[in-house]
């Protein structure tokens, strides 16, 4: 998992039993969920929207529920229950103060609905209030995790505490699309109230394709701009999930956060959009999407090591 530091992830030791990187069992996962799912079959039929191209502005014409998908591994990739176990301890909510990045992390893995033996994160929804109200951010983090802009809300960049700044670009926006959240959460700044919404409308604003990571960015745009297949920036640039994927593909996986893992979420995020909700794709880009995915799935399988676990590479 990116950010929350590669030596704590390499390191894990279950007793003899080398874990090697949390993430790469998310890999493997997440990879198989492609190779063996079943046919797929649209859910909803393409919509005259996805010809449309989606301006900043018009972020109320979008799902309020992002997509989400479970994985469709029948049986599939298993981690053993003691193992998974010491796994998930690693993420709790530590007795020191947690930057935003790590509380994303926690979210991610044990969700909205956990709850932990901690002094001041009981819960996920706890950890969740972090970010939604700028007064239990400040407390927590030492300034407010969500900050006001000229076209709506974003996460903290420069913050005068470095604890309450997301360390991806998108990662808080595309964390809480895989948790299911609605663009209507309403989020307090300063003694007023917008929603998630106004966090989407701003990171359309000032998309730019050449960011440092896309890999947050495409995870939460798959979750909510669909049947949409285009959008343009503040200055009118254009692009599509067709670009957004061809960026992907370009990508070094070895300087990807957590070797690469994101990436390959992203990928899997838009190939099943693209195959069971809304052809956001041109057949050429998806086709190479699905090869690029078979071939990262024979490349694990490959590198998995004799005790089950993988390395960093």
């Amino acid at each position: 998992m990116g950010g929350w530091g590669d030596g704590n992830w390499a390191g894990m030791v279950t007793g003899r039993r080398r874990v090697g990187l949390a993430a790469g069992a998310i890999l493997v996962g997440l990879a198989l969920a492609i190779m063996v799912a079943p046919a797929y079959q649209r859910s909803h039929s393409p919509s005259a929207v996805s010809g449309t191209i989606l301006g900043p502005d018009a972020v109320h014409l979008l799902r309020t529920d992002p997509i989400c998908f479970s994985p469709a591994v029948p049986g599939g990739f298993q981690i053993p229950p003691e193992d998974l176990a010491r796994i998930l301890r690693q993420v709790e909510p530590q007795g020191r103060d947690m930057t935003a990045s790590v509380c994303l992390h926690v979210l991610a893995v044990h969700g909205l609905e956990a709850t932990f033996r901690h002094e001041r994160l009981t819960s996920g929804r706890e950890i969740l209030r972090l970010f939604t109200d700028d007064a239990s951010g400040k407390a927590y983090f030492g300034s407010p995790a969500m900050v006001c802009t000229r076209y709506g809300i974003r996460p903290a960049i420069h913050g005068a505490s470095g604890a309450s700044q997301e360390w991806h670009y998108d990662q808080t926006l595309g964390c809480l699309a895989g948790l299911g959240i609605p663009l209507s959460l309403p989020i307090r700044i300063g003694g007023a109230e917008y929603c998630l919404r106004e966090a989407l409308r701003d990171s359309l604003a000032s998309f730019e394709l050449r960011q440092g990571e896309l890999e947050w960015t495409v995870v939460a745009y798959a979750s909510y701009l669909p049947p949409y297949r285009s959008w343009v920036n503040k200055f009118g640039e254009p692009c599509s999930f067709d670009d957004l994927t061809e960026a992907l593909l370009g990508r070094d996986f070895t300087k990807g956060s957590c070797s690469g893992c994101h990436i390959v979420e992203a990928m899997i995020k838009l190939l099943r959009v693209n195959r069971e909700v809304a052809e956001v794709l041109s057949p050429e880009v998806s086709a190479r999407l699905a090869a690029r995915l078979g071939e990262v799935v024979r490349v694990v399988l490959s590198r998995q090591e004799a005790d089950g676990s993988w390395g960093p590479d």
